[in-house]
């Protein structure tokens, strides 16, 4: 294991270069205790962990940073002024790393050999705390894979890591993809391809649904695409009766989701 390094002046050249990174699109910055718990319990190393040097006296931290370092190509131990400059939260709980983001691989690397799959792609979701939500909901409900157009904001999002309390570290995700392909790939591969509209004429609990099935919703404004929604096997609603004009994405995917693993008992 690396040694760690100890660093009390805020005009380190460290401390400049690890601002700089977190700059950087080719990596991810997340910080918490919640987060860093599910990042180890992936097989996913991190370049760079840090802590405030301050609340290494907690168990909980220590041992955390611990397993961290261990994961990680560098380690510092900071003070927690120096730590502040790091932290995008108000209250920052000390512990944070840097990690590489991982190319999105083929679609062809999905497991499609899975008769009762459910698999979710977001088009243009814009919203970082609905993302972050949709993820979390994904990983409760057991889907499959996550896929993500282009245009629709990164899983890597500092907001949207937050947001998933490190559900995203666990979770498979395809990052900005063409919707149109992404369809077009799962028919082909024998998967029914749903889509979330409001202009759809049945509703999803008088729609007839098979799995493996992909559920495709849409951008908060906009919806799903016009192309996008013409290549589906089927379009569904959730009836909406109130005086209001629609549903938050993260809720309507939720229902849905929960609704198929109550149609298919998937619990």
């Amino acid at each position: 294991m690396h040694e760690t390094a100890s660093i009390k002046s805020s005009d380190n050249p460290v401390i400049k270069g690890l601002l700089e990174t977190k700059k950087d699109t080719s990596f991810y910055f997340a910080e918490g205790i919640k987060i860093t718990e599910e990042f180890l319990k992936s097989e996913r190393s991190a370049e760079t962990a840090i802590v405030s040097g301050e609340l290494l006296e907690e168990p909980k931290i220590s041992g955390l940073f611990t397993r961290l370092k261990s994961r990680s190509n560098n380690s510092y131990v900071m003070a927690s002024k120096i730590f502040r400059k790091f932290s995008d939260v108000e209250e920052p709980q000390g512990i944070a790393f840097f990690g590489k983001r991982e190319l999105s691989g083929d679609i062809s690397a999905i497991d499609f050999f899975d008769k009762k799959a459910v698999y979710v792609l977001l088009d243009g979701i814009s919203d970082p705390g609905n993302i972050g939500t949709i993820i979390r909901t994904c990983k409760a409900a057991g889907v499959k894979a996550l896929i993500t157009s282009k245009g629709s904001v990164s899983v890597y999002n500092p907001k949207v890591l937050r947001s998933t309390m490190g559900a995203v570290f666990s979770t498979t995700i395809l990052e900005s993809r063409e919707p149109e392909e992404v369809i077009s790939a799962f028919k082909m591969r024998g998967v029914k391809t749903v889509g979330a509209s409001l202009d759809a004429d049945k509703a999803i609990w008088d729609a007839e649904i098979a799995l493996p099935v992909l559920l495709i919703f849409g951008n908060e404004a906009r919806g799903i695409s016009k192309k996008a929604l013409e290549l589906t096997d089927l379009n569904v609603k959730l009836p909406i009766t109130g005086d209001i004009d629609s549903l938050n994405v993260a809720v309507s995917t939720g229902i849905t989701l929960y609704e198929i693993m109550r149609r298919f008992r998937l619990y």
